[in-house]
């Protein structure tokens, strides 16, 4: 009895000197190389938990998302017309907006790290442009199939007055696809490129 106990105890000693430590992740300290921005959308978050880590690095990734979104649509909408020989600058659009909420899909995350000399967990939010890509195509489908279907209409209309009444509803329509398309872009900036015909009539 007395040497069961003297190894049990010799046991529990040595069992803290071969425990292994948690490996630190490559992506807590740079997430950038294990998901290239060439292949992937992502974000890291931390926080007191494992679950608030998570929230917070999707919040970032929609925060990302809003705000490029945002630039590139007041970017866009912002026309140069020239009359005659005299240049003139016309703001179409002055504080373009994304009224929705940022849509997010296909997200996998990191396995939250606890990070002991911080006392912070950290977790990565992902997605992969082209599985992203095949899950948002379709919404840009609808608007581009709704906008050409008004552009054509408007193109056949012969009575001027009438025409005029259609530009505004082909506006809207244009600026609903325009959004789509930007969000498309920064997804997956090639697939999005098959449809410059529709940037260029807008």
């Amino acid at each position: 009895m007395k040497k069961t106990c003297l190894f049990m105890a010799a046991f529990c000693c040595l069992v803290p000197l071969y425990a292994k430590k948690a490996t630190m992740p490559q992506w807590v300290q740079n997430y950038r190389t294990v998901f290239p921005n060439s292949e992937y959308l992502a974000q890291r978050g931390s926080g007191g938990t494992a679950e608030k880590s998570k929230t917070d690095a999707t919040a970032a990734l929609s925060r990302y998302f809003k705000t490029s979104v945002n630039a590139n649509l007041s970017t866009t909408m912002t026309s140069v017309t020239a009359a005659n020989s005299t240049e003139e600058k016309t703001l179409v659009v002055d504080d373009v907006n994304v009224q929705s909420e940022v849509e997010l899909f296909a997200l996998e995350y990191t396995e939250p790290f606890y990070y002991k000399a911080e006392k912070k967990w950290y977790c990565v939010v992902y997605m992969n442009r082209n599985d992203a890509w095949q899950h948002y195509k379709p919404q840009i489908e609808i608007k581009k199939n709704s906008f050409n279907d008004l552009y054509k209409n408007l193109e056949n209309e012969p009575d001027y007055f009438s025409k005029a009444g259609m530009c505004g509803k082909v506006w809207r329509s244009a600026t609903e696809l325009l959004e789509k398309l930007e969000y498309g872009r920064i997804i997956n900036p090639k697939e999005e490129a098959a449809y410059q015909d529709e940037r260029d009539k807008i």
